[in-house]
C-alpha cells in the first residue's frame, strides 16, 4: 500500500489538531467524552506525523508492491 506524500499526511495532521482545539458550542455530550473525543484526534494527528516521517525516511515508492 502506498501512502500519499509526506506533506499532505502533515496537512491532514494539521487539520486534526485544528479540530480538537475547537470548541463546541452546544455539544450535549458529558466533558469526560469530549475529551476522548479531542485526545483521538490529537492521537490521530501524532499518528500521521510519525508515518510521514518514515515515509521521508524510506523514500518514494519504497512502499510500492510489485508482483
Amino acid at each position: 500500500m502506498a501512502y500519499p506524500d509526506p506533506d499532505t499526511l502533515r496537512l491532514v495532521a494539521n487539520m486534526a489538531r485544528m479540530c480538537a482545539r475547537l470548541p463546541v458550542l452546544g455539544d450535549p455530550r458529558p466533558e469526560l467524552a469530549r475529551y476522548g473525543a479531542q485526545r483521538a484526534l490529537e492521537q490521530f494527528a501524532a499518528d500521521l506525523e510519525a508515518t510521514a516521517a518514515n515515509v521521508e525516511r524510506q523514500g518514494p515508492g519504497a512502499d510500492d508492491e510489485s508482483s
